[in-house]
């Protein structure tokens, strides 16, 4: 019974963050996207040196983007928690951070050499809620599913390559807004 409820409080948080972040006005300002993943990199410090993981940072220090605030920090900070936690064992760990524009868009790519996801067989399923595909007792699978909706309130899209124990490659598109 214990196990029951909370199951079911944790359900009700989740939906309450789902609800809460879709209530969020969409309101756009210029974000410094080097500086979001420098800030997340030092918030999670502690769990990036018990893993052993490397953060590779290469998004240059002028690279802006016109966003929702809270909602490139939650993007951010989920790929950085999902590469820790699906990193392989057999190898150091990585997450390689880059940016590029390309017309009327900035792309994010978060490439990890983590345990990879079989796109085949899941590939229907992976931004679905409550969905998971490593069979981690601390996955919930909300992560995905909230990043993909912030990404698509704020008019872009997202892309993933992956392999089975090779790695995963997301790309997030972003439109490009003017930055004062």
């Amino acid at each position: 019974m214990e196990k029951g409820v909370e199951n079911l409080k944790t359900t009700i948080d989740d939906l309450t963050g789902m609800i809460q972040s879709n209530l969020v006005t969409v309101e756009f300002e210029c974000i410094n996207l080097s500086e979001v993943i420098a800030k997340n990199s030092e918030s999670l410090h502690s769990m990036i040196k018990e893993a052993d993981y490397q953060i590779n940072n290469m998004v240059a220090n002028d690279a802006w983007l016109s966003g929702v605030p809270a909602f490139i920090d939650s993007i951010i900070l989920n790929f950085f928690t999902n590469a820790i936690k699906y990193r392989s064992k057999e190898r150091k760990g990585f997450l390689k951070i880059t940016s590029k524009k390309y017309g009327d868009f900035i792309e994010i790519t978060l490439e990890d050499n983590g345990l990879g996801i079989d796109l085949e067989k899941h590939g229907d399923k992976l931004f679905g809620m409550y969905k998971t595909f490593h069979g981690k007792e601390d996955s919930r699978g909300v992560g995905l599913y909230m990043t993909k909706n912030q990404i698509e309130r704020m008019g872009g899209k997202i892309e993933v390559q992956s392999k089975v124990n090779i790695g995963t490659a997301f790309k997030v598109f972003l439109p490009i807004r003017k930055c004062v």
